[in-house]
């Protein structure tokens, strides 16, 4: 019979929460990026526009141009503080993701490795009563009553002896290819 985890449901329930959660929180990270770029683009903006503000000082600069550039660079710098504050309020969503998305993964975690605990001691169990049987198989082969065998052999019960006390090859009364086992 194959191991059967009773909590897999839940187990694939939690990698579900962990998937959208991982998505949020990548999702967040794109959007803190964008409005990086945002930010940086508009600094660029803001240097282009003094060097070509400077030049034109220089050259000779009416009031009117004067006046627009001053108006474009409030705007800017309206439009930069409302980045700045968006960036803020971004970055403190995703430090909240961040452990939302922790929270989850380790929830996961905990239960695939109960999962695999459960599989090894499944694995140990199987592989313990497979030995059983084979043992068990050999000694039904071998045709003696091991109770009865150290009976009369004069064996007691407290003595340390084994299936390798019995008579003959044990290999050979088993049925099993190959030399037979040493002492």
């Amino acid at each position: 019979m194959a191991f059967h985890f009773s909590m897999e449901t839940l187990l694939r329930l939690r990698h579900s929460l962990e998937r959208k959660e991982r998505m949020v929180l990548e999702d967040l990270a794109r959007r803190v990026a964008a409005v990086r770029a945002e930010i940086i683009e508009l600094q660029d903006e803001r240097r282009a526009a003094l060097t070509l503000q400077t030049g034109a000082l220089k050259s000779g600069l009416n009031a009117s141009e004067l006046h627009f550039a001053q108006a474009c660079e409030a705007t800017r710098e309206t439009r930069l503080r409302r980045l700045t504050d968006q960036l803020v309020e971004l970055e403190k969503q995703y430090r909240l993701q961040q452990v939302v998305f922790l929270e989850a993964r380790q929830k996961r975690e905990i239960l695939e490795n109960l999962r695999d605990r459960q599989a090894t001691e499944y694995r140990r169990e199987w592989d313990r009563r497979e030995q059983q049987g084979v043992d068990d198989l050999f000694l039904m082969r071998a045709g003696k009553d091991w109770l009865g065998l150290k009976k009369t052999r004069g064996f007691s019960d407290d003595s340390d002896s084994s299936v390798s006390d019995l008579p003959g090859n044990p290999a050979t009364v088993a049925g099993l290819p190959g030399n037979s086992l040493s002492k």
